[in-house]
Parts: structure tokens; C-alpha cells; sequence
């Protein structure tokens, strides 16, 4: 093997190395927003009790959508 096939044969497992570790990364975070956005929604929804009707309707919608794209991952 050559030095330049070597060089490009690291580059390539390189270049899967870090993209598994980057999927890996990004599956754990996806995880813990996940769980944040669920806290986030419990707490959320107690607070807004003391909202008036129109503006804790709008919040609490708005919540479940943030929450959900959490959820999904983005």
C-alpha cells in the first residue's frame, strides 16, 4: 500500500468513525430533549392555569408543538 492509498484509506474510515459517532451523539441528544420537553410540558401546563382562557389556549398549543418537534427529534 502506498502512502497516498493509506492516507485515503484512513480518510475514509475517518470519515465513517466520526459520522457513526455524530449519529451516536445526536441520537442521545435527540433523547434528552425529549425527556426536557416533556418536564417542560408538565410544568408548563400548571403555569398556565393562572393564564386568561385566550392566552393559555395559544401558549399551551404552542407548547405541544415545540415539545412534539422535541419529541421527533427537530
Amino acid at each position: 500500500m502506498t502512502p497516498e492509498q493509506l492516507r485515503e484509506a484512513f480518510a475514509e474510515f475517518e470519515a465513517y468513525v466520526t459520522g457513526r459517532e455524530a449519529a451516536r451523539w445526536q441520537s442521545e441528544l435527540d433523547g434528552r430533549l425529549a425527556r426536557l420537553g416533556a418536564q417542560l410540558a408538565d410544568v408548563a401546563a400548571q403555569a398556565a392555569v393562572a393564564m386568561p382562557e385566550a392566552d393559555r389556549v395559544w401558549f399551551m398549543a404552542r407548547v405541544r408543538e415545540v415539545t412534539g418537534e422535541a419529541q421527533c427529534g427537530g
